[in-house]
């Protein structure tokens, strides 16, 4: 049995509007299972069932249905014993005090989670060292950098060694090299204390760069459970693949190839998947004049959005 066992969950929420009373069906027969130690990302649309979920696992909400068990333990029904072996990190929200250093809300979650004193240093000056603090938890949290402030916000997540974290947005606003290092920062963190770790973020780079399995849910029911790779692999997106030919040069290519032109002598071909990239490669370089190749392959953006897109018309219909 896995870590997390989630067995047929259903939740539905009463919306009143317009002196109607509408029925939400926010989950939907959701099944699945993690495994300790798993980094796994949860996508879907606003509104596709990803915070309900959350707040179901994190002992907030109690299902309509259905069960939900963390390392043996059903999260709504023991709650305050549960909380303690959980973290979260919602990128919107943060869990430190405006006015004071990040020292002393590390400090008073050592009384709330009743952390040994030694336990309690020696996290904190690893996890200090980890994420290359440099003293910043002295300074008053209304005085930091975003990033700095998101170094302290997984910090204070860690802290107490939970043995399953909840990640929201956690990289939200963050420019690229700052993205990076916390990307780093949770891998090792992951590894090194087999955190189980349960990421749902809009900023596609936090899914590709952290997570090997990914959920997908829509509008309550679990579409897609699976690894990234297969993910991609099985889309319909395709390699594309740019080519600049000389001036001097008449474009030549098989008519079997879609080809767009982007402008005069720059040439985009898309590929389908029984195309071989190597034969369509040989082929440009006997017959053109070639100046320079550039090949994309899908991307997980591009391939929810493909996605997406199927399932409206699909619905549509």
């Amino acid at each position: 049995m896995g870590y997390i066992v989630v067995k047929k969950l259903n939740k539905s929420f009463l919306r009143k509007r317009k002196g109607e009373v509408d029925t939400i069906h926010a989950l939907k027969n959701i099944s699945f299972e993690l495994e300790k130690s798993e980094i796994v990302g949860y996508l879907g649309l606003n509104g596709a069932g990803k915070s309900t979920t959350i707040k179901i696992l994190s002992g907030i909400l109690k299902p309509d249905s259905g069960s939900v068990t963390v390392g043996g333990v059903e999260p709504y029904k023991n709650r305050k014993r549960y909380v303690k072996n959980i973290g979260v990190m919602f990128g919107q929200r943060s869990q430190l005090e405006w006015d004071l250093p990040a020292i002393d809300t590390y400090l008073m979650l050592k009384q709330i989670y009743n952390i040994p004193t030694a336990q309690f240093w020696d996290t904190f000056n690893h996890l200090s060292e980890l994420l290359d603090m440099d003293d910043i938890e002295k300074i008053p949290v209304r005085h930091l950098s975003l990033g700095q402030k998101t170094k302290c916000e997984i910090l204070a997540t860690f802290l107490h060694r939970p043995s399953l974290v909840f990640l929201d947005e956690p990289t939200i606003g963050l420019d690229i090299k700052a993205k990076e290092n916390i990307h780093k920062v949770i891998k090792s963190l992951n590894k090194e204390f087999g955190t189980t770790i349960f990421i749902t973020s809009h900023d596609l780079s936090d899914i590709e760069k952290m997570v090997d399995r990914v959920l997908i849910i829509n509008k309550g029911e679990l579409f897609y459970d699976g690894s990234l790779k297969n993910l991609i692999k099985d889309s319909e997106q395709s390699q594309e693949l740019t080519v600049e030919i000389s001036e001097k040069s008449q474009f030549s290519l098989s008519k079997h190839y879609k080809v767009d032109e982007l402008e005069y002598n720059k040439f985009k071909i898309k590929l389908i998947k029984e195309d071989n990239l190597v034969t369509l490669i040989n082929e440009l370089m006997e017959n053109n004049e070639v100046i320079s190749l550039k090949i994309d392959e899908p991307t997980l953006e591009s391939v929810l959005i493909n996605l997406y897109d199927t399932i409206e018309v699909k619905e549509e219909k």
